[in-house]
């Protein structure tokens, strides 16, 4: 299972590098309306293929929790991306923020991806030993059930032929009472032992399979911040180009007008 997992991690993370390396290249070519699309296509392909993953190999809260956040940050994503698409015109800003972008995104398909294999192997470890526990306890059942069975035919076996000796009889009723006796003792403590067992067993996978959860769910939220952090700092920065850009646009302006003016009154 867990190379199972593995081969299906390193195809996404295939996929998504030839993904971007497809878009990178067509970014370059063609123009604005065209990037917004091929941006809109990518987010779709690793929406639907890390639900794929997540559906196949992970199971239950896990499940909910990575494709509601995976959902979230695409269309974060998409949203930023159609804003710094419409206010930024020149052909290399948007390759640098679609690169960073897409980059963003890989890593986050990579992590939830690990987060979610790590999960279910802990998962599989855990119920394969529940599966040992109840099998030695169902082998341990059938032994006594047998055993039990055996002494009571000999018990009776023994009482029909030796019904005529009175004193063979009375110690034979003394040896039953005894067997009896040992044989519910026996039984009575194989059951205490097995409750005991299988409540142990659940409780124990109970604890790890929340604390698995909840590692998971703080490895996304962290995962989630630096993501936006990361957005915000790209958004920022492409700003404050767009703005130095236009500052000295205006300044070169101003100094045209200037020197003119002097030539003017030079001449």
């Amino acid at each position: 299972m867990v190379v199972v997992v593995a081969a299906v991690a390193v195809t996404v993370a295939v996929v998504v590098v030839v993904v971007v390396v497809v878009v990178v290249v067509v970014e370059v070519v063609v123009v604005v309306v065209v990037v917004v699309v091929v941006e809109v296509v990518v987010v779709v392909v690793v929406v639907v293929v890390v639900v794929v993953v997540v559906v196949v190999v992970g199971g239950g809260v896990v499940v909910v929790i990575v494709v509601v956040v995976v959902v979230i940050i695409l269309v974060v994503f998409v949203v930023i991306i159609g804003v710094v698409v419409e206010e930024v015109v020149e052909e290399e800003v948007v390759v640098v923020v679609v690169v960073v972008v897409v980059v963003v995104v890989v890593v986050v398909v990579v992590v939830v991806v690990v987060v979610v294999v790590i999960v279910v192997v802990v998962v599989e470890v855990f119920v394969v030993v529940v599966v040992v526990v109840l099998v030695v306890v169902v082998v341990v059942v059938v032994v006594v059930a047998v055993v039990v069975v055996v002494v009571v035919v000999v018990v009776v076996v023994v009482v029909v032929v030796e019904v005529v000796v009175v004193v063979v009889v009375i110690v034979e009723v003394v040896v039953v009472v005894v067997v009896v006796v040992v044989v519910v003792v026996v039984v009575v403590v194989v059951v205490v032992v097995v409750v005991v067992v299988v409540v142990v067993v659940v409780v124990v996978v109970v604890v790890v399979v929340v604390v698995v959860v909840v590692v998971g769910v703080v490895v996304v939220v962290v995962v989630v911040v630096v993501v936006v952090v990361v957005v915000v700092v790209v958004v920022v920065v492409v700003v404050v180009v767009v703005v130095v850009e236009e500052v000295v646009v205006v300044l070169e302006v101003e100094v045209v007008a200037v020197l003119v003016v002097v030539v003017i009154v030079f001449e």
